[in-house]
């Protein structure tokens, strides 16, 4: 018997659920299902929360600096304590509309299902769904099973979901502080899971020797091709700014791209894509809905050979454990991390040096300002070590940005990054089967 043949079992019942809370918890749920073996012959419904408390207040304390100033306070010491019993009993309170969702959802399946896999990749949305649980079972006659991917490498509390069957994270360093939090706390114990970060396997697909080496000759100074750049917007619309004066900046200095705009049209997106749509060398991909969005980022990367990515360090950061030779596998280009969690993100990388340390990268920085080359004597190791990169930090300036990429183009260390080649004992952390260990981790607690 197969060890995947319970998520096949016709009274199993799968709900995906994701957030109006940017395209990051969206774009799990998705990756989730691509990876599901057979995931048409199954029972699987997306679910998306109509809760607008948690979109509100994700994009509040994205886009306005003194309320991230104020979210940095609350994400460490005794104010984030205070801030999760805060919120995570706004959270349980708040669990009447969705209660009401989900019954109805489920009354179109009562009849055939016995047990309810949920699938939550939001700790908002988790700790409503662990709220609800057993009241929903109890009065369904259904076993409801809660089981939740945390979507950036990091320990905020808010992660503890009580109630929870499964909390998948990406490192052994976050779930030994997370088990920690619940000892100190007193905290009822919950199944912490160690697995590499899920994957698009979409993205995860062998590029053919044509495409790669299109990908290859893009970062080369003396191409004749232009060279193709992702830039998806977030869905809080952060750095939009620093995207266009970085894409003008380049455009101005003759650089030879092509940009790939990946956007929500939103009122905060509209004026930044309005001149977008005037801006030259520039394509766009927009809709009005989550679902199409990330939709049309999966069919770039299938259509286009994408040589970079510039992004911020949000789940996107993941995608630096593929490798040059796959799809999703572009160099990619941070910009300025918004938020404790994408400054853990980038620490997760610099762990594994899938990017440069801080001195390494304020290294880079100064040698491009200069437009020196990497073999001065301070940098004769970095292009050794830039085999193992998969990514590097922009300079917050959008104008030293793209002085930095034309640079990086110049002294041929992103063709350099396309050689990747793999540590000879890698972490499991960075491996690219995420998805798979995922379900194969899942099965084991579903009834047969």
């Amino acid at each position: 018997m197969s060890s995947l043949s319970p998520l096949k079992n016709e009274s199993l019942l799968l709900v995906f659920t994701y957030a109006p809370a940017g395209l990051g918890h969206l774009r799990m749920a998705n990756t989730l299902y691509q990876g599901l073996p057979d995931a048409e012959e199954l029972n699987t419904i997306l679910f998306g929360s109509h809760d607008r408390l948690i979109e509100s207040l994700h994009r509040f304390i994205s886009v306005h600096p003194f309320t991230r100033a104020l979210m940095e306070w609350v994400q460490r010491g005794w104010p984030q304590d205070v801030f999760t019993s805060f919120y995570r009993s706004l959270l349980r309170w708040r669990t009447k509309t969705l209660y009401h969702q989900l019954s109805l959802l489920l009354e179109q399946k009562i009849s055939t299902t016995k047990t309810v896999l949920v699938i939550a990749t939001h700790f908002g949305l988790a700790h409503q769904l662990a709220g609800i649980k057993e009241k929903l079972g109890q009065e369904r006659g259904i076993k409801v099973i809660l089981v939740v991917q945390v979507t950036d490498d990091t320990p905020q509390h808010l992660w503890y979901i009580q109630g929870a069957d499964l909390i998948f994270v990406p490192s052994q360093k976050t779930k030994n502080m997370l088990l920690e939090y619940v000892r100190l706390s007193n905290l009822p114990q919950v199944n912490f899971v160690t697995r590499a970060y899920p994957i698009n396997p979409l993205l995860t697909k062998k590029l053919n020797q044509t495409a790669f080496k299109n990908r290859v000759e893009q970062t080369l100074i003396e191409k004749t091709k232009p060279t193709n750049i992702a830039i998806p917007v977030s869905g809080a619309a952060v750095w939009m700014d620093f995207f266009r004066l970085l894409i003008e900046s380049l455009n101005s200095k003759k650089a030879n791209c092509l940009f790939h705009v990946v956007s929500k049209d939103t009122p905060h997106t509209y004026p930044f894509l309005e001149k977008m749509r005037k801006t030259k060398n520039t394509s766009l991909y927009v809709s009005f809905e989550d679902k199409e969005v990330v939709k049309s980022y999966d069919e770039l990367y299938s259509s286009v050979p994408i040589a970079f990515e510039i992004t911020k360090p949000s789940e996107q950061a993941f995608k630096a454990l593929l490798t040059p030779k796959m799809v999703g596998g572009s160099i990619l280009l941070f910009s300025k991390p918004v938020g404790r969690q994408e400054r853990d993100n980038l620490d997760f990388l610099k762990r594994h040096q899938l990017i440069p340390s801080e001195t390494e990268q304020n290294l880079l920085f100064e040698l491009s300002y200069q437009d020196q080359a990497l073999s001065s004597s301070q940098a004769k190791d970095l292009q050794t070590k830039a085999l193992g990169w998969r990514g590097l930090c922009l300079p917050d300036s959008p104008q030293k940005a793209s002085s930095f990429i034309i640079w990086g183009l110049k002294k041929k260390l992103f063709s350099q990054m396309m050689n990747y080649q793999k540590p000879a004992k890698p972490s499991p952390e960075v491996g690219q089967q995420g998805v798979k260990e995922f379900w194969e981790k899942v099965a084991e607690i579903l009834p047969d």
